[in-house]
């Protein structure tokens, strides 16, 4: 991921080598629970940065392999039997 600077009051973040935060590009939408974006949207704005800035940055760090999706391994397998009443 792209180093983050920090953005003049009430502009968008300035990254060095990417394009403007501010073009236009595709409108994509993505579901999350009210309280996962509340506490996202209360970080970004901590730190000075927009919503769209933080998703695009983890989906760049993500397309270019720089993080990995957390996994979830069974513990154990069992096979369940099927017990006629």
């Amino acid at each position: 991921m792209t180093a983050k600077t920090k953005p003049e009051q009430g502009k968008p973040p300035r990254v060095p080598g990417r394009r403007n935060p501010g073009a236009v590009g595709t409108v994509h939408s993505i579901r999350c629970t009210d309280d996962l974006w509340t506490a996202a949207k209360a970080r970004a704005d901590k730190e000075g940065v927009t919503m769209n800035y933080v998703i695009t940055e983890i989906m760049e760090g993500y397309a270019l392999g720089a993080m990995d999706l957390p996994t979830v391994e069974k513990a154990w397998t069992q096979t369940r039997e099927v017990v006629a009443a």
